[in-house]
Order: C-alpha cells, then sequence, then structure tokens
C-alpha cells in the first residue's frame, strides 16, 4: 500500500474532507433546484404548463414512449405542440430549467423554444427509461 498509512487522524480527515464535499454539493443542488422551481412557476405564469407545452412551429414531429417512475408513458411533439401525461411534462420542464447549470461545450442544450433536435433531447431526458422513438418528417 503506497500513501499515508490508515490512522484514526488519516480517516477523520478524509471523512471531513467527504462531509465538506458533501455539503457543498448540497448547496448547489439546493440552489438548483430553487432557480428550476423559479422558471416552472414563470412557465406556468405564461400558460405553457398544463396538458400541452407550445413551442414554435417547427418541421417534424417526434413520439417518445418509455418508463416514468415505474409507469409506461408517452410525449408527442407535433408542430410545435408537446402533449401528454402532466407528470412527464413536469419532468421535461425541469431537465430545461436546470439544462444550463450542467452544459457541456458542443453539446446542445435541451429546450422546448428552438429545434425539434433540442426539445426530443430535452424529453428523452425526462425519461427513466426510453423504450422507443419515433420521428415524423
Amino acid at each position: 500500500m503506497t500513501g499515508h498509512p490508515m490512522t484514526p487522524e488519516v480517516l477523520r480527515e478524509r471523512w471531513i474532507g467527504a462531509r465538506r464535499h458533501s455539503v457543498e454539493l448540497c448547496a448547489r443542488a439546493s440552489a438548483a433546484a430553487g432557480i428550476a422551481t423559479e422558471r416552472v412557476a414563470h412557465a406556468r405564469r405564461l400558460g405553457r404548463l398544463g396538458g400541452d407545452r407550445r413551442v414554435p412551429a417547427a418541421t417534424g414531429a417526434f413520439e417518445v414512449s418509455g418508463v416514468v417512475d415505474g409507469r409506461t408513458v408517452s410525449v408527442t411533439w407535433t408542430a410545435g405542440r408537446l402533449a401528454g401525461d402532466a407528470g412527464i411534462l413536469d419532468r421535461v420542464e425541469l431537465v430545461v430549467a436546470l439544462a444550463g447549470l450542467a452544459a457541456e461545450p458542443g453539446i446542445p442544450l435541451p429546450s422546448l423554444t428552438a429545434s425539434r433536435r433540442q426539445a426530443l433531447l430535452a424529453v428523452v431526458r425526462a425519461f427513466d427509461r426510453v423504450r422507443g422513438v419515433r420521428l415524423c418528417v
């Protein structure tokens, strides 16, 4: 074994470091959840939440089916209208709201106001497990 011997002091310092890191992560997650909650509330005020989600008109359509919280659900996107179970649509809104917090260079952000590709990305990320995707031109 290389490195520091596993003395009680070393273990305690590692535990303190891990605990400090955990607290930092919890604080960041809490802040992200607050931002997401504000964005969802704003979307509700604009009337974008409910049974349907309106997005700008775009070409093509898609349908995604899969599992969310143990239930089989599907979401369709046609002519800029996102429709499906209210629970999965709320999750899609959260995916979009949190997207900027974990952005990676070169990877498009999930969005309901941009392209079909970005809307599809938002929907797919909201599922626990995707069983099928059907794209229509």
